[in-house]
C-alpha cells in the first residue's frame, strides 16, 4: 500500500477530502510521467493540426499569459521543434510553425503520455474506466456551469466570466 496516494485508509478525511486529495495525486502522477512538458506537448499538437498560426493566435488559443507563451517558444525553438518568423502584415508579431523534429518529438510526447495514463488506470476494469470517465466529465461540466453562473452571496471564492 502506498501511504502517498491511499487515502482510503485514513479515517481523518471526509470523502470530498478523499476524492479531491486523490485527484490531485492522478494529476500530479500524469504531469510527472510526462516530464511536465504538458505545455509543450500542447503547443506542438496544436501547430501539428492547425498550422503554422501567429503567436498572437497561439497565445489566444493557449489562455496563458504572453510572458509564459515567449518563454515556452523560446524553448521550442532553441530545440529545433519550432520556427518562428516575423510576420509581414505585422512586424510586432511572429509565424510560429512546428519543424519535422518538432514533429517527430511531439509523437514520443504522445506516446508517452498515453502510456502513462494507461498506466494510471491498468487496475481498472473496462467499467470501471467508463464509470470514472462518466462522473468525470459530469464534475467537470458542473464546476465549468458554476463558473460560469453568476455568484451567490453565500460563495466566498472569486469569479472569472469567460468571454
Amino acid at each position: 500500500m502506498n501511504n502517498l496516494s491511499d487515502t482510503n485508509h485514513r479515517p481523518d478525511l471526509s470523502c470530498d477530502e478523499r476524492i479531491v486529495k486523490d485527484l490531485m495525486h492522478c494529476a500530479r502522477y500524469l504531469r510527472t510521467n510526462s516530464e511536465g512538458k504538458g505545455s509543450q506537448r500542447r503547443v506542438l499538437t496544436m501547430l501539428s493540426h492547425e498550422g503554422p498560426m501567429t503567436q498572437k493566435d497561439l497565445l489566444e488559443k493557449m489562455g496563458v499569459r504572453a510572458s509564459s507563451l515567449s518563454e515556452l517558444l523560446r524553448k521550442l525553438e532553441s530545440k529545433g521543434f519550432v520556427t518562428k518568423e516575423k510576420s509581414n502584415a505585422d512586424k510586432r508579431n511572429y509565424h510560429v510553425s512546428i519543424t519535422p523534429d518538432g514533429m517527430h518529438v511531439l509523437s514520443e510526447m504522445q506516446a508517452q503520455h498515453q502510456a502513462a495514463m494507461a498506466d494510471l488506470l491498468s487496475g481498472l476494469s473496462e467499467d470501471e474506466r467508463t464509470q470514472l470517465a462518466t462522473l468525470l466529465s459530469k464534475l467537470h461540466r458542473l464546476w465549468h456551469e458554476r463558473m460560469d453562473a453568476p455568484m451567490h452571496p453565500h460563495h466566498n471564492h472569486k469569479h472569472h466570466k469567460h468571454s
